[in-house]
């Protein structure tokens, strides 16, 4: 990603939305190819939870290929990394630095968008605040802590939503398809939310995707209402929010300067290191004692959080980060 925001220095969100975009689409092949190696013969989970309805494989051999999968996907990812490392390259130094295209409209520090008076402007190639620096900026904590509401709300949707579906759509066949389907609303949204944060603001986009998002966890206990085309629509329209979240705080981890841009995002995702087992482990606690209307009362809670740090979010001034940096 960093590497593609040097080849596209005045249009990052867009570069980083198209890089991550293709960590949303591998779950277009890859969701039909696990399920076609664990479970091809459709077999049927078993409901075991009387309280939430979950329900459970139990063939023998199913649960084998399952072990198996983990090898043949590692062998596999392991290739396609390695052939893609080999084609990285940066731009030469006079296409990276020195003079950058800037949008049109641009936010302040308060994230309000305002024109610029010229499209082009020098910049300090080697502006920007280092890793210890960033600890010291409020709106780095302000940052951290969206990602890892956000990151929880993500968790919740991407490891529960085909569980939710066994409960009244016990077909595992149409759920792998329903998640194929979505990757590309995840692949897309990514580059779609990247080019609003170059377009608009970060602000204003976080904003928007958040917002969305909250109204869909909040209504999706109706799916079961609905059946299998609301869950279907449901689930794309929610993973269509959730791969703006890795194409927006790059973004906004940009506005602290390029130099540093890698350590600088590092930190930040730390957020996720913390949202991982948190998130597991109050899925796996409260799921009995809430329900699923409550897990997805809660994930729409963690969004809406998200939505209001955004909201009084300040992104750094240009004037901040060229202190910093001299």
């Amino acid at each position: 990603m960093a590497c593609a925001m040097k080849w596209l220095p005045d249009r990052k969100g867009l570069a980083g939305g198209v890089v991550v975009a293709g960590f949303g689409a591998g779950a277009f092949i890859f969701d039909q190819v696990q399920t076609a190696f664990i479970n091809p013969d459709d077999l049927h989970a078993i409901a075991e939870n009387s309280h939430n309805k979950e329900k459970y494989f139990h063939d023998h051999g199913l649960l084998h290929r399952t072990r198996l999968c983990f090898l043949l996907l590692g062998g596999i990812y392991a290739v396609i990394q390695l052939i893609g490392c080999m084609f990285l390259v940066d731009p030469k130094d006079d296409l990276a630095a020195d003079t950058q295209q800037q949008p049109l409209v641009n936010e302040d520090s308060n994230g309000v968008m305002a024109k610029k008076e010229s499209l082009t402007k020098p910049t300090d190639r080697h502006s920007g605040l280092r890793p210890l620096q960033l600890l010291r900026q409020v709106s780095f904590y302000v940052l951290w802590f969206m990602f890892l509401c956000n990151g929880l709300a993500v968790i919740f949707t991407a490891t529960l939503f085909k569980s939710f579906g066994l409960t009244f759509i016990n077909d595992d066949h149409f759920l792998a398809v329903v998640a194929a389907v979505s990757a590309p609303f995840n692949a897309a949204s990514r580059i779609i939310w990247g080019y609003a944060a170059d377009y608009f603001t970060f602000r204003i986009a976080m904003i928007s995707m958040t917002s969305m998002m909250t109204a869909l966890l909040l209504s999706f206990a109706a799916t079961t209402l609905g059946g299998r085309v609301m869950f279907f629509f449901w689930v794309c329209l929610l993973f269509f929010c959730v791969g703006g979240n890795f194409a927006l705080f790059p973004v906004a981890t940009a506005r602290f300067g390029k130099t540093y841009f890698s350590a600088n995002y590092g930190l930040l995702f730390t957020s996720q290191v913390v949202a991982g087992p948190l998130g597991a482990l109050l899925s796996s606690s409260l799921s009995d004692a809430i329900g699923w209307t409550g897990m997805w009362f809660l994930g729409a809670s963690l969004s809406f959080l998200g939505t209001t740090l955004a909201f009084f979010y300040k992104a750094p001034s240009v004037s901040a980060r060229y202190q910093f940096a001299h």
